[in-house]
């Protein structure tokens, strides 16, 4: 999966903040609900629980075929963070209206930075407005 590409490219060019003994990074089932994820796949999906791999911890949301993963990460910079961001292939552009750093990606990928943490929102089966891409990055952000 690309989450666990840009987790272990992260972690390759020692971009992720601390050791293995670091605090792990938060919890993505916190920082997006089942709820959350219901606005963004059209229906409530299952209730899942998140799990750490390569350094990033991911929940994955899926109704029927459209899927949504949710990867956590820690991150040493802002800096580091919009170089990995411009580096993923595709359009990637800044997303406005929101107080943080954030970056969409083809319109399947959701980029966020906040307090040494990365969010990556990965969309599956279906390109969210952008509109809802903001408030997802938004809830995920105040619940830091």
């Amino acid at each position: 999966m690309r989450w666990l590409l840009i987790a272990s490219a992260l972690c390759a060019a020692g971009l992720l903040a601390g050791s293995a003994s670091a605090a792990q990074p938060p919890d993505p089932c916190v920082l997006i609900t089942n709820s959350d994820a219901a606005t963004a796949l059209g229906s409530t999906p299952p209730k899942v629980k998140s799990k750490l791999v390569a350094g990033a911890r991911t929940c994955t949301y899926t109704i029927k075929k459209k899927v949504m993963i949710v990867a956590t990460t820690k991150v040493a910079s802002k800096a580091a963070f919009d170089k990995s961001a411009k580096a993923t292939k595709g359009i990637v552009v800044p997303i406005q209206g929101v107080s943080f750093d954030a970056w969409s990606a083809n319109g399947t990928k959701l980029l966020v930075w906040q307090k040494g943490t990365a969010i990556t929102m990965t969309f599956t089966g279906f390109e969210p407005f952008v509109a809802v891409q903001q408030a997802l990055a938004k809830t995920a952000v105040g619940r830091l």
